[in-house]
C-alpha cells in the first residue's frame, strides 16, 4: 500500500507539471504586438489627407482599432484602416491590437502629427530673429536694413523716393526652395518668389518698421505656418534694373495666415 501511494503522488506531480507547461505554451501562442506600415511611433499628415495604414501580426486572425484625437478612421476592425486627416493641425492616436483564439496581443500605438493646412493669400512672414542686412552687388554707401522678429523691415540711406522690391530667393533641394522654384527659376536650379511687394523710400532714404505681409497665389507655393524656412531674403532696386542692394542668404522665417 505504501509503494502505491507513493507512485500515484508522483503521478499527480507530473501531472501538475505537465499542465504548467501546457500552460506557459499556450500564453506564447498569443500573437505578437502588431507592426503597421507606416511604421511608428510617429508619422506626419497633411490637413485633409488620408492614409492607409495596415497591420501585421504572426498568427493573428483579428484586429481591433482605435482612435483617440483628431481626424477618423474607416472601420474598427480588419488588417487595414484609412485614416482620414481633419482640414487642421492636430495629433491622433491610432492603436491597434491583434487577437487569435488563444487571447489578445500587446497593443501597438502610433501617434500621427496632422500639420495645418498650406496658408496662402494674404500671409505674414515673421523672421525667427531681428536680422541685419548685408550689402550685396549693388550697394548703396551708409545703407542699413533689419528685419524684426515682429514681422517688419527698417531700412535707411537709400536713394529718397526710390522703389524698392522685397523677394525671398533659395536653391533647389534645399525646403522650401523646390517649392519656390514652382513659381520662377534660374538656370542654376535657383528659385525666387517676390513678395508681389514693393517699398518706396521716404524723403529721408528710409522705411520705418514696414510689415512683411504678402500675397501668396494659392497652389502654387506650399508653405506650412508650423514650419521654419530658411532662404535668402533680397532687396533689390525697382526696376528696370533690380539689382540686389541688400540681403542676407540664410534668412529664417515662419508664415501666418492673415484674415
Amino acid at each position: 500500500m505504501k509503494k502505491h501511494a507513493w507512485v500515484t503522488r508522483r503521478r499527480i506531480c507530473y501531472f501538475l507539471a505537465l499542465v504548467l507547461l501546457l500552460g506557459g505554451g499556450l500564453v506564447g501562442c498569443k500573437p505578437p504586438a502588431p507592426k503597421t506600415v507606416p511604421a511608428g511611433p510617429e508619422i506626419t499628415a497633411k490637413a485633409g489627407e488620408g492614409i492607409a495604414i495596415r497591420a501585421n501580426a504572426k498568427g493573428a486572425s483579428r484586429y481591433e482599432w482605435t482612435l483617440a484625437g483628431v481626424g477618423e478612421i474607416s472601420g474598427p476592425e480588419g488588417a487595414a484602416v484609412v485614416y482620414t486627416a481633419p482640414n487642421e493641425g492636430g495629433v491622433a492616436v491610432l492603436t491597434v491590437t491583434a487577437y487569435n483564439a488563444q487571447g489578445a496581443s500587446p497593443a501597438t500605438s502610433l501617434t500621427i502629427n496632422v500639420s495645418a493646412p498650406a496658408v496662402c493669400g494674404r500671409i505674414a512672414i515673421r523672421p525667427a530673429q531681428d536680422t541685419a542686412l548685408e550689402e550685396k552687388d549693388c550697394p548703396i554707401p551708409g545703407a542699413r536694413g533689419v528685419l524684426q522678429a515682429q514681422g517688419t523691415i527698417s531700412l535707411s540711406g537709400l536713394e529718397p523716393g526710390q522703389k524698392y522690391r522685397l523677394s525671398l530667393n533659395g536653391w533647389s533641394g534645399v525646403p522650401p526652395n523646390d517649392e519656390l522654384c514652382k513659381i520662377d527659376c534660374t538656370s542654376q536650379r535657383e528659385g525666387f518668389w517676390d513678395f508681389d511687394t514693393d517699398v518706396t523710400a521716404d524723403a529721408n532714404g528710409a522705411v520705418n518698421q514696414r510689415p512683411l505681409e504678402a500675397f501668396l497665389p494659392c497652389g502654387d507655393v506650399e508653405l506650412l505656418p508650423d514650419t521654419a524656412y530658411q532662404v535668402k531674403f533680397l532687396v533689390k532696386e525697382g526696376p528696370p534694373r533690380f539689382c540686389t542692394v541688400l540681403g542676407y542668404d540664410e534668412f529664417w522665417f515662419t508664415v501666418e495666415q492673415l484674415p
